[in-house]
């Protein structure tokens, strides 16, 4: 879950708590593998983040997450 969230700004994780999470795993990775990971804010709150590998581009997992003020 870490690097899901490791593009999120830093005052959604300072300031906001976390109310719900969907992940979904699409594919797995093997040992060695670089990952990235992407952040898209969807408004209101929710977020989604896309986790996939550095050389193919393919999208391992995805997550929703929703946050909501202290």
């Amino acid at each position: 879950f870490q690097i899901a969230i490791e593009g999120l700004p830093f005052e959604v994780l300072s300031e906001q708590n976390l109310k719900s999470i969907d992940l979904n795993f699409r594919s797995e990775s093997t040992w060695g593998d670089k990952l990235l990971s992407a952040v898209e804010d969807l408004g209101d709150g929710n977020w989604l983040h896309t986790i996939y590998k550095e050389s193919d581009q393919k999208v391992l997992a995805l997550a929703k997450t929703s946050w909501t003020g202290n």
